[in-house]
């Protein structure tokens, strides 16, 4: 029995010798399954992924991580901190792309709303609530993680600002796992928000060289404000028209 489960480690620390191809396999899949983990906001399970992978190359592999550890402690400590401070960074600058994107989606919603209802100067308490109800039928969220629960009084918990405390878990997972963090965001968001900017980018062009052929033509156009006035314009002047006609009766 002992010289079978004997056989059974001699063939698998053979497989996952460093350097071999069953030890690339094994980083790998690792990588691919914390990647995967940390994306869906599973922070144990991938920092199980890890532990379990580190066990299986400390005692399978032969590859003495601890024993390098303490006869290198100063290096292990520096590389550590240099981990952390790589992942504050990187939280921060994640943080200030979400604030941006979210900054311009408010001010869209705030524009769609004003513009619906007319709306201009600072809201009263009544049209701040119809917003804030506007902004919840919209799904507005100020939470990093879209996959979580949408919750509509969030809104009225933590405000249209995001907030860090609102945000903690995510904001950890970017400081612990900056680095499938950071491949995940480059291959997902870092695409999405370079074709929106070269988009939004592309439309102001091709706005403003419509507008230099047009020229003063692009005055005949019609906004719906200007469409509103001018039917309470024609409404006043159909009632100035009546009038006379009706203070002779």
């Amino acid at each position: 029995m002992f010289e079978f489960f004997g056989g059974v480690f001699a063939t698998l620390a053979a497989f996952f010798l460093v350097g071999e191809m069953g030890f690339w396999l094994l980083l790998g899949g690792s990588f691919c399954c914390v990647w995967y983990s940390v994306s869906r906001s599973r922070g144990l399970g991938a920092l199980a992924l890890v532990v379990g992978t580190g066990l299986i190359v400390q005692f399978v592999s032969k590859l003495d991580i601890a024993a390098w550890a303490a006869a290198n402690w100063r290096y292990a400590l520096a590389w550590s901190a240099a981990y952390v401070l790589i992942g504050g960074i990187y939280a921060l600058f994640r943080w200030q792309l979400f604030c941006s994107r979210k900054s311009r989606e408010l001010g869209e919603l705030e524009s769609t709303f004003r513009k619906r209802e007319g709306v201009s100067g600072a809201f009263s308490l009544i049209q701040k609530r119809d917003f804030y109800a506007f902004l919840s039928k919209s799904r507005y969220r100020t939470d990093i993680e879209d996959g979580q629960h949408f919750d509509k009084d969030v809104l009225l918990d933590y405000g249209v600002v995001p907030t860090a405390a609102r945000n903690k878990y995510a904001i950890g997972r970017f400081v612990w796992w900056w680095p499938v963090s950071a491949l995940g965001w480059f291959l997902d968001d870092f695409i999405r928000e370079l074709y929106e900017l070269v988009s939004r980018g592309l439309s102001g062009l091709m706005d403003y060289m419509a507008r230099r052929v047009f020229g003063d033509q692009a005055a005949l156009s019609m906004t719906r404000d200007e469409l509103r006035e001018a039917e309470r314009e024609a409404e006043r002047e159909a009632d100035a028209k009546r009038s006379p006609h009706t203070s002779s009766k």
